[in-house]
């Protein structure tokens, strides 16, 4: 297991893709912060796009779950060990430097043992550590890595059902999100929320539960440009089997205002917001 921000993780990427070739598992946590070269100690998900598509040379991805309190934190970290050692890849916890910097109550899980053999671990003898041959290796890794996206998918979907809008956001923007979703509904409007935990595998699963008659989505993150939109909107044309509009609230390095929700999905009902694609 390792630990660092952004940076830190860049510097780590010639190793990860080694690591995704060779099949150790590994658990990072990239705690974030904003900026590109050594950026600054702001919060933000920019990293998003780096760290689901792989980041380093070669044709890889890395598990990665997005955490938006403390306690999810400890419980994916908790089981990230196990997945890492199940799939014989890399692990990463998708933190923000605000959510490190948080303190809020947790109930730690309870310590536990493996009681069973890795065969293929490395333990100092001459055990066949099960590499994949390198002729094989193409088809041996789309197996691996589409029985992961298959089984590995993880969300929280919140008053989907019959919304004409969808909020999608992960982390601590995620938070903010739903509170914004219970006010707008107390105001009449038909608003939900999707939360990608796994933004790789990402969740396409989850836009199936959307309304038919879904008339906008929103993605609402903590980046520049826009990073996770690009996966709302492959997950939408997925699911949706029809061209939605994908809109996009971008904070820069802060957390999004409850107040800049409900004002930018004001603007994206009248029309006053372009989409984003």
């Amino acid at each position: 297991m390792t630990g660092s921000s952004g940076p830190g993780i860049s510097l780590m990427q010639e190793t990860i893709s080694h690591m995704c070739d060779y099949q150790f598992p590994c658990v990072i946590v990239n705690v974030q912060r904003w900026g590109a070269g050594l950026g600054t100690l702001d919060s933000s998900q920019t990293d998003y796009l780096r760290d689901t598509r792989g980041g380093g040379q070669g044709d890889y991805r890395i598990i990665v779950w997005a955490p938006n309190s403390i306690q999810e934190t400890v419980d994916l970290l908790y089981e990230s060990f196990e997945k890492a050692e199940e799939h014989r890849l890399v692990v990463e916890i998708f933190s923000e430097a605000a959510l490190g910097q948080m303190m809020e109550p947790v109930t730690m899980p309870e310590f536990k043992t493996r009681d069973y053999d890795l065969p293929w671990s490395f333990d100092g003898s001459n055990r066949d550590h099960q590499f994949s041959p390198k002729p094989e290796q193409p088809a041996y890794f789309n197996r691996k890595y589409n029985r992961i996206i298959e089984n590995e998918q993880r969300w929280e979907s919140y008053q989907v059902e019959d919304a004409d809008y969808v909020f999608v956001a992960l982390g601590l923007p995620s938070r903010v999100a739903r509170d914004a979703v219970n006010r707008l509904r107390a105001a009449g409007e038909k608003v939900g929320l999707i939360r990608p935990i796994a933004i790789w595998p990402y969740p396409a699963k989850a836009f199936e539960a959307v309304s038919s008659g879904v008339k906008k989505f929103l993605s609402i993150e903590s980046t520049d440009i826009g990073q996770h939109v690009e996966d709302v909107v492959l997950a939408v044309s997925k699911s949706l089997k029809r061209y939605v509009p994908v809109h996009l609230l971008a904070s820069n390095q802060f957390i999004p205002k409850v107040k800049d929700v409900m004002e930018t999905f004001q603007q994206m009902k009248t029309g006053k917001l372009k989409e984003a694609f």
